[in-house]
């Protein structure tokens, strides 16, 4: 039940992701970006024994100078376009593929695709502090609720060719989105053992991001970070859920051509 934070976590990672990128005026008319790369990541459970799991995330990302992205990788497909063309604020329109989660305690039920539309922003507040967030709806178990996530970035140079990023924000959900994840109904408490469970909407987690970039050459960049998230208070009452915190190292290595 976590693929929707993975996926906004690891394209962030991977160079930035495109809807958080220059605007389209930004790139001469007809042009594109095409960036590549390879990310390894482990997500470490405070609350359950020591439990970690890990993955390899390959990515591509897209940006074309009409303003038309894509990024992609093994959970997730965003396509979205930007329609502004002023340098301090950027938002447009999104479209995310990606698997949907199958639960145990629901006889019949299938994991499928899910898919989620909505949109975005990005205020550049300051050459190097950025204010922004998505929101997005049709992605819930049920597919309908929305989720939403908001954030503010903050980066800095370190030396030649070494940069700082540092992220705070908060991803949050309405009833529906957190009832089809984290809740339970009766017949769901009768089929899976588990207690019934009524999720609110309210905080699906907060994180902190810290990142460190790299330019290896003028086409490599190697990126390394670290993720501290904190569950909310409705998704951390679930039964389905074991642990509250969870710490998420991960590394990137990417080629733009």
């Amino acid at each position: 039940m976590n693929k929707h934070v993975v996926a906004a976590s690891l394209l962030a990672l991977l160079g930035g992701s495109a809807h958080a990128q220059a605007t389209r005026m930004m790139m001469p008319e007809g042009t594109y970006d095409l960036v590549f790369g390879v990310a390894v990541q482990r997500t470490y459970h405070a609350d359950s024994d020591g439990r970690s799991h890990g993955e390899v995330v390959p990515a591509l990302e897209v940006q074309w100078s009409n303003g038309v992205f894509i990024d992609a990788n093994v959970d997730e497909a965003v396509l979205g376009v930007h329609w502004s063309d002023q340098p301090m604020l950027d938002y447009g329109a999104m479209l995310s593929v990606s698997g949907r989660d199958q639960r145990s305690d629901t006889p019949g039920a299938r994991g499928g695709m899910a898919m989620q539309a909505g949109g975005f922003v990005n205020w550049h507040v300051l050459y190097n502090l950025d204010v922004g967030g998505e929101l997005l709806a049709g992605g819930g178990y049920d597919r309908g609720g929305l989720l939403g996530n908001a954030r503010v970035q903050w980066s800095t140079p370190l030396a030649a060719h070494h940069g700082a990023t540092l992220t705070v924000g908060a991803i949050v959900g309405d009833h529906t989105w957190m009832q089809g994840y984290f809740g339970v109904t009766p017949a769901q408490a009768a089929s899976g053992g588990n207690p019934a469970y009524r999720a609110p909407a309210g905080v699906l987690n907060i994180y902190g991001d810290l990142e460190w970039q790299w330019q290896l050459g003028n086409k490599y960049w190697l990126f390394t970070g670290a993720r501290i998230s904190r569950r909310g208070d409705g998704p951390a009452a679930s039964p389905l859920v074991a642990g509250r915190d969870y710490f998420t190292l991960r590394t990137a290595l990417t080629y733009h051509f």
